[in-house]
């Protein structure tokens, strides 16, 4: 089984639980969650969501020795008004609540480092208190991470 996932992209979502869990017999301790925003963007585009960057920047190749969960694709745009439609929003309390929980699950599967990949600039401060709350649990505080766009 080793030898098949050298051979593929380590997406969460493709992996069966035994998959899962010979990357942790392997050493494979990280795990990739990119975090973004689906949001509406003017008259002209899309209303798209941004962790398409993230996504993209959190390929999991086997050489990389990590997997990465499936993004999630909403985020923290309050600032983005209702009176264009198309942004789907979490408030920071949601945000922050998913992602430890997120991380709960990941880490019961063996895995003890998250990295948030973060597509969006209004998830930074939710992420950065995600960060914390896993810290205080009892979990050594190197083991989430929290990044953000230029």
């Amino acid at each position: 089984m080793q030898h098949a996932l050298e051979q593929r992209p380590l997406f969460w979502e493709t992996l069966t639980w035994e998959e899962i869990g010979s990357l942790r017999r392997s050493g494979v301790d990280l795990c990739l969650l990119p975090v973004g925003a689906t949001e509406q963007h003017g008259p002209t585009s899309a209303s798209a969501w941004t962790p398409a960057t993230p996504a993209n920047f959190a390929k999991p190749f086997p050489s990389h020795r990590r997997t990465r969960a499936p993004a999630l694709p909403y985020g923290c745009s309050l600032g983005h008004s209702r009176r264009w439609p198309g942004t789907l929003a979490l408030q920071p309390q949601t945000l922050i609540d998913i992602v430890v929980e997120i991380f709960d699950w990941v880490h019961a599967a063996g895995f003890r480092r998250l990295l948030f990949v973060n597509g969006h600039v209004g998830n930074a401060a939710p992420l950065r208190c995600a960060v914390d709350i896993i810290a205080v649990a009892g979990t050594t505080p190197s083991s989430a991470f929290a990044t953000s766009p230029k």
